[in-house]
């Protein structure tokens, strides 16, 4: 309570003197020509703010970029000299400084006009002035637009160019829709009009500028009508084969300032806080970002909002270009994170993107606990994150050891917290149809989802289970229908695209004669997923079920096997399918189900040689019966 209590009086404290607080700013030696880069943190009741030189002169500054309580500004000072950065109670409008260094973009939300030259899309820059937004970027190299919505956007990139060889450059783009480069005010790469980024990633798009060695103005104008973003400006070095993205360190960087600590009006210091953006790691479109703050440490958010600590606000956006976050640094921030949820307790978001991102690293220590912990308390989290936890931590492990009595407690206790029950009753159903061969009771599983609930791949198991149920319980034809409902790639496939296909299960058999067995599933779950009706062709199945027994997964292949049967399979693959599914019964002494297996062979394939083993079989079952 008496934290609470301190953070308070320090809001309260800080409201009353807003006016009368100030920073020292002090501009390193060397920074002629160039603009100097400042970030500081003001308390959420400041209006504003503006900077004086030692004579009382006011600055230009522009504002590049505010994220709540951060600000971040460039202004044009001498070198070596020093500034006063003082709050005001009310808002004050800055003359704005002009750049001298450092790559900026510039943003306005467009209209939807395709832009067929540099003349047009300067039009446009004119006539839509609204939403413009001002913030840096390293380079040009970028699949996100950070300053606005990427949909009907016009982005120009500003910055200077330190050019040490004088020489023929080559300059290239590649952009979603419109783009131009300029070099000193030339145009010399232009790729007008709607179009994806591809071609432009081949570089198609460039042109050639001789350059003196020195400093050289740069300009990249692009205009997006798409809600994909890419804009990339890439260069080749004079004497050079091949081009590379124009690094960061080629641009003119800024002079960074030093900044003194907040003073009130007797120059003694007074509370104050700042932060930095260190990581962004994004996993499944979610996004987590690290900051590291003073004095609180490292904080870490889930999603866009603003964020108040004590007397200051942090507003977190999404990051157009995350940090690059190693595997190691990653994991270590995520067990900092688990470490801690008991000081700060994890929203809703947090444990979203941990139950994704946990097996993501393999970070089986945490899932465990993880796992344990949220079954076992009340700990909100959305039902649909928690079975993906479940499926990849622990579900598919289970499946591959062939440990379905385990899974099915498992989903069962799921069930039974009203966790995601449609999906849990779908696997249900998949795990007593396909491994336990309780076609009945997957048969009253299946009737109780609501296929409304369902998304994804699960909707699609939904209906391949439908129609195998079918298969089993009408008939072939009754499946056949079913399947002719799904969406399938082939019904719009060229003839070229078909013969692809078919190639991939020719691969798909090579690889199961190299014993490739992980490669052959790849090619065969490829090819269903293109063509879902090729389920229903007994030869796939019987194929998929040597796959499975050659992966260890006898349940499952005898399953598969068992389905290539009722398909009315050519003499060959009957014979095979059934020997190989008579046998695998008799290992697990089902001598019934074996011996109906042989039975199968002597009645529809008693001319093949796998009719001599199942006679064989068969004899000897009856004598170890009548025993």
């Amino acid at each position: 309570m008496k934290k609470k209590l301190l953070i308070s009086a320090l809001a309260i404290f800080s409201w009353n003197i807003c006016a009368e607080l100030y920073r020292e700013v002090t501009v390193p030696e060397g920074s002629a020509g160039k603009s100097a880069h400042l970030i500081f943190f003001i308390p959420r009741n400041i209006k504003g703010f503006q900077l004086f030189d030692i004579t009382g002169k006011v600055m230009p500054l522009t504002v590049i970029n505010r994220a709540g309580g951060r600000i971040e500004i460039f202004f044009n000072p001498e070198s070596g000299t020093k500034f006063k950065l003082e709050y005001r109670d009310n808002p004050v409008k800055n003359k704005l400084a002009q750049q001298h260094s450092g790559v900026l973009q510039y943003y306005r939300r467009g209209s939807n006009v395709t832009i067929a030259d540099v003349d047009d899309f300067r039009e446009q820059w004119e006539k839509n002035t609204r939403n413009e937004k001002c913030g840096i970027v390293h380079r040009v190299y970028t699949g996100m637009n950070r300053a606005g919505r990427p949909f009907n956007s016009l982005n120009i990139y500003r910055g200077f160019l330190n050019i040490e060889q004088a020489g023929e450059y080559t300059f290239y783009t590649a952009s979603t829709d419109a783009s131009f480069i300029l070099i000193d005010g030339r145009e010399v790469v232009s790729w007008p009009g709607r179009h994806s980024v591809h071609r432009g990633l081949r570089g198609e798009f460039s042109g050639q500028i001789m350059l003196t060695a020195g400093i050289h103005k740069f300009e990249y104008f692009h205009a997006n009508q798409q809600w994909q973003y890419f804009a990339i400006a890439a260069l080749k070095f004079p004497g050079e084969k091949q081009m590379e993205i124009i690094r960061s360190e080629m641009f003119v960087p800024m002079v960074k300032t030093e900044l003194g600590a907040l003073m009130g009006s007797t120059a003694s210091e007074t509370a104050d806080m700042s932060w930095e953006h260190c990581a962004t790691l994004v996993i499944d479109g979610m996004q987590m970002q690290q900051f590291k703050s003073i004095p609180h440490g490292n904080l870490y958010y889930f999603r866009p909002d603003r964020y108040r600590i004590g007397a200051y606000d942090i507003l977190v956006e999404p990051d157009f270009a995350p940090a690059a976050v190693s595997d190691e640094q990653a994991k270590a921030m995520l067990s900092e994170i688990w470490t801690k949820r008991y000081d700060t307790p994890l929203s809703s978001d947090a444990y979203r993107f941990l139950a994704v991102a946990i097996p993501f690293f393999k970070m089986e220590m945490i899932a465990e606990d993880f796992y344990k912990e949220i079954i076992a308390s009340e700990i909100v989290i959305p039902s649909d994150a928690l079975f993906a936890f479940f499926y990849r931590t622990k579900f598919e492990k289970m499946l591959e050891a062939e440990k379905y009595k385990e899974a099915v407690e498992e989903l069962n206790l799921l069930r039974n917290n009203n966790i995601n029950v449609d999906t849990v009753n779908l696997e249900l159903g998949r795990m007593n149809f396909y491994y336990l061969a309780e076609r009945e009771l997957a048969r009253k599983l299946f009737k109780e989802i609501n296929p409304k609930k369902l998304s994804g791949v699960f909707l699609r198991n939904y209906y391949i289970l439908e129609a195998d149920l079918a298969l089993f319980f009408d008939g072939f034809d009754r499946a056949l229908s079913l399947y002719s409902k799904m969406d399938s790639a082939s019904k719009t496939m060229s003839r070229r695209h078909l013969l692809e296909a078919d190639g991939a299960l020719i691969s798909l058999r090579n690889a199961l004669i190299s014993k490739r067995y992980a490669d052959a599933m790849d090619y065969l779950d490829n090819s269903l997923d293109i063509r879902p009706e090729l389920r229903l062709n007994p030869e796939i199945n019987w194929l998929k079920a040597q796959l499975l027994a050659g992966m260890n997964r006898p349940r499952y292949a005898a399953c598969c096997a068992e389905l290539s049967l009722l398909m009315n399979p050519d003499i060959a693959t009957a014979a095979k399918a059934a020997l190989w599914l008579g046998d695998f019964y008799r290992k697990n002494n089902d001598n019934t189900r074996a011996m109906k297996c042989y039975e199968y062979i002597l009645t529809f394939a008693p001319q093949t040689k796998e009719a001599v083993n199942a006679e064989h079989f068969l004899k000897e079952l009856r004598s170890q019966k009548e025993k």
